[in-house]
C-alpha cells in the first residue's frame, strides 16, 4: 500500500516527475509514466488478490466449513482480478476503447478455447466438483476402474485447476486429470460419516478350522489396535 501511495503521489505532481527524470527525453518521460501507471494497476491487483485469498479463502471459508480451501478457486480468483487489471491498463494507460478490448478478447477467447479445449474441460469439471463437494482435501476415496484389481484407493491431498492429486496406501502420488475424474465412478469413504467399513478377502487353507482362523485374525486386529 505504501508503494501504491508513493506512485500515486509521484504521478499527481508533474514537478516531481520532472525533478526525478531531469533532462531525459520525452520518450523516456512517457516510458517512465507508463511504467509507473502499469505498476499501480499491477500492485493494486496483487493487493486485491492477496486480500481475497487471505481474508476470504484462507480465513472466512475455513472458519465456516472447517476445511482448507483447494487451490482451484484461489487461482480462478487471481486470473479474474489480473484480467480486469489488464483491461484497466489498456483502457486508462494506453487510452484504448474498452468496447474494442472486449471484442478482441472475445475473438481471442474463441481461438484459445478451441486450442485448449481439454484444459478448459479440466478446469470446468474441477469447478463442478468443487461446487458439488463430492470429496474434499483429506478424504479417502476409491476410483473405480474396469477391473477390480486396478481400482485406485488414496487420500485427496490437492485439488487444483487442472488435476487432483491422491496419495495411495503405498505412499505413491497419483495425478488424475479432472476431466478423467468427472467420468469415473468414485466412492468417498469419508461421507456421509468419517467411519467406514472395508471388506478384505483372506485365503486360508481348508485344513484350518474356522474357529482357529477367527482367533488368529482377531489376535492380529488386537495387535494393531
Amino acid at each position: 500500500m505504501v508503494f501504491i501511495a508513493f506512485l500515486t503521489a509521484l504521478l499527481s505532481h508533474e514537478e516531481l516527475v520532472g525533478r526525478f527524470l531531469g533532462n531525459a527525453s520525452l520518450i523516456a518521460r512517457n516510458t517512465f509514466v507508463y511504467g509507473v501507471q502499469i505498476g499501480m494497476w499491477v500492485s493494486g491487483a496483487f493487493l486485491v488478490q492477496r486480500g481475497i485469498t487471505t481474508f476470504f479463502w484462507d480465513g472466512l471459508i475455513p472458519n465456516l466449513t472447517g476445511r482448507r480451501v483447494p487451490r482451484l478457486p484461489k487461482d480462478i480468483t487471481g486470473i479474474i482480478v489480473f484480467f480486469f487489471a489488464g483491461v484497466g491498463v489498456l483502457a486508462t494507460v494506453f487510452d484504448r476503447s474498452v468496447t474494442g478490448i472486449w471484442a478482441t478478447s472475445g475473438i481471442m477467447s474463441v481461438v484459445i478455447g478451441f486450442a485448449l479445449r481439454n484444459v478448459i474441460l479440466d478446469v470446468f469439471i474441477g469447478l463442478a466438483m468443487h461446487v458439488e463437494r463430492a470429496f474434499r482435501i483429506g478424504d479417502w476415496v476409491m476410483l473405480h476402474q474396469n477391473r477390480v484389481e486396478t481400482h485406485i484407493v488414496g487420500q485427496v491431498i490437492e485439488i487444483n485447476w487442472r488435476t487432483t492429486r491422491l496419495r495411495t496406501t503405498s505412499n505413491n502420488m497419483v495425478v488424475v486429470p479432472n476431466s478423467r475424474l468427472g467420468e469415473t465412478i468414485l466412492t468417498n469413504y469419508m461421507q456421509p460419516k468419517p467411519h467406514f467399513r472395508i471388506d478384505l478377502d483372506f485365503v486360508i487353507d481348508y485344513s484350518i478350522p474356522p474357529n482357529r482362523a477367527i482367533r488368529i485374525l482377531m489376535s492380529g486386529v488386537r495387535a494393531l489396535a
